[in-house]
């Protein structure tokens, strides 16, 4: 439960279920949160994600979340893409090439785009 003040109250509501086989995941969550009572939704969003092994050195990457900041405005919905390619050189370094896709229902702001360099060392 997280306090707002002495009088009211918001709760989050979380889900996850993924699904695994031996070269590839795929997982959803489902997250809201309630104002005052359970029945007054305030912020909903979902999101699928996964990768698959292409080989002992690359893997496919990628996620898709959606969420609304306002129960009652659907100009409130943003989506998120990413799209990426996984290549592990040594088993310590992870380098992914990456497409971030931002885009909103609201007309007053435009899709973003971004590429990225994701580089990621483990020390053991």
């Amino acid at each position: 439960m997280n306090r707002k003040d002495g009088n009211t109250s918001a709760k989050t509501v979380k889900g996850l279920i993924c699904f695994r086989t031996t070269s590839a995941v795929v997982g959803f969550e489902n997250g809201r949160k309630y104002d005052k009572h359970l029945d007054d939704l305030v912020r909903h969003g979902y999101s699928l994600f996964g990768y698959a092994i292409l080989n002992n050195r690359f893997n496919l990457v990628g996620r898709f979340d959606h969420y609304r900041t306002d129960k009652n405005n659907s100009l409130t919905d943003e989506r998120l893409f990413i799209f990426g390619l996984d290549y592990h050189p040594h088993e310590n370094i992870r380098i992914t090439p990456n497409i971030r896709i931002d885009t909103y229902n609201d007309p007053e702001f435009k899709s973003d785009v971004e590429g990225r360099l994701t580089v990621q060392f483990n020390y053991r």
